[in-house]
């Protein structure tokens, strides 16, 4: 290389830093603040949120019911008489830190509504039930009032489609919705609990693994990778169907997806090598790699700089590998996902075990989103645009899959993974905006 295009690349590299640097001011002003609250959890402000169902009874005349934490505690919650859809309490002091946790309710109690009439009443009208199949159904629904897990899928399944495809209102289709998908959580939960009542672990290595289940429960950022491939284990292990293997795996995936966004933010925001301008560049750049956003010539010269600086960051190696596979999987192009794969372990500049573990993590996911894609189509999930996911192939069906999934982070005031298996499990997107709660919600 010769001088001249030595400076004219540190020309090009300085435009390029002032220019996102001046772009990105609006990201930057939110992106440390974020890594340090909901990664690590160590700040004051921090808002722990979670949702729960609440059986028709305890709604009714009020009860006990336990709430896994974040920390891996169990606490024993008050359930007020009467409490209704979207009900906020308080826990004062029982969350990370000493800070208080707020939960929101979920129910099919409804003085007004009346949705066990209603739901009752859809079933006996529902001209292709024979009266077995009808029966089933109003068992189903009580199990699923009571929050009970039904192992029976294909029961569920059917009763799903029956109030789906009803004349009732959104809002009770959503809350029939949400209670159905809580009797598959529960199962979830159940084999995790089997699995460490019979396991050799230690309480502070189960209270980690409960804990981690919080989390992705919440689709939130993980405070830790082993512990969360220990429970990413235990669920592939068990005996659960694959309907909700899969839905978990992709829950999982999500958090994993989150707490590497935070770690690499945090890692260009407090390194002491960059300069604040180099810091702004490479935030700006590397929130268009994230978001698989086309990188144009002229900042294209901070991209290599970028790369070479995440792989040589002291960060956990899984960040690097999902910073990997995200650098090379933009989906504005028409390689398929295993051609870019392919394509980047030719060039990769670091370590054999950073090759493999990219390679795993790609044959991980390769394995995952054909079983997922054809789960969605047999469903009739549709993209936003309302395309049918069983129309498309290829590369097209596993970005609309990847896009499908997923009910929003409880920290950015989503449903977390009871929103996200509803939308899985035949929802088709149809969660309630007013069930997007935020500190406001209620009053």
């Amino acid at each position: 290389m010769t001088a001249f295009d030595t400076t004219r690349r540190h020309l090009l590299k300085g435009i390029a830093l002032a220019t996102l640097g001046y772009l990105a001011k609006d990201y930057l002003a939110i992106a440390p603040a974020l890594a340090g609250d909901l990664a690590f959890n160590d700040s004051e402000e921090f808002e722990e949120t979670y949702h729960i169902f609440v059986p028709y009874i305890p709604a009714r005349r009020g009860g006990k019911q336990n709430l896994i934490l974040r920390s891996g505690e169990t606490v024993e919650i008050s359930i007020p008489r009467r409490t209704t859809e979207g009900r906020q309490l308080v826990l004062e002091k029982a969350g990370l830190e000493g800070n208080d946790i707020t939960i929101v309710c979920h129910t099919l109690y409804d003085r007004e509504i009346r949705i066990a009439d209603r739901i009752y009443e859809e079933i006996e009208n529902t001209s292709f039930l024979q009266d077995a199949s009808k029966s089933k159904c109003k068992m189903v629904y009580e199990q699923i009032e009571e929050a009970r897990y039904i192992s029976d899928l294909t029961a569920l399944g059917l009763l799903d489609y029956v109030i789906d495809s009803s004349k009732l209102e959104d809002e009770v289709k959503d809350r029939y919705l949400l209670a159905s998908t809580n009797s598959r959580l529960l199962g979830i939960q159940q084999a995790i609990d089997f699995t460490l009542a019979t396991s050799s672990l230690s309480q502070k290595e189960k209270k980690q693994i409960w804990g981690t289940f919080a989390y992705v429960r919440a689709k939130d950022p993980i405070p830790n990778f082993k512990t969360l491939k220990d429970l990413d284990s235990i669920v592939a292990a068990s005996e659960l169907p694959s309907e909700i293997k899969n839905f978990y795996t992709i829950s999982s995936a999500n958090s994993r997806g989150l707490t590497v966004n935070l770690i690499l933010v945090k890692a260009i925001s407090e390194s002491s090598r960059l300069t604040e301008i180099e810091k702004e560049g490479y935030l700006a750049i590397y929130q268009l790699v994230r978001d698989g956003k086309p990188i144009s010539e002229e900042v294209a010269p901070l991209l290599q700089d970028l790369d070479e600086f995440i792989l040589n960051a002291d960060i956990p190696k899984n960040a690097k590998v999902v910073y990997s596979v995200t650098r090379q999987g933009d989906v504005s192009d028409s390689k398929d996902l295993s051609e870019n794969i392919a394509s980047f372990l030719q060039t990769v500049r670091d370590t054999n075990t950073l090759k493999e573990d990219i390679q795993d993590t790609y044959t991980t996911g390769a394995n995952l989103v054909p079983q997922t894609t054809r789960f969605l189509s047999s469903i009739g999930a549709e993209t936003a645009t309302g395309v049918s996911l069983s129309s498309l192939s290829g590369a097209a069906a596993t970005n609309a899959t990847l896009a499908t999934l997923g009910g929003g982070s409880v920290a950015a005031g989503g449903l977390g993974m009871l929103g996200g298996l509803a939308v899985a499990t035949g929802g088709a997107a149809r969660v309630h905006p007013s069930y997007a709660i935020s500190k406001n919600a209620y009053p």
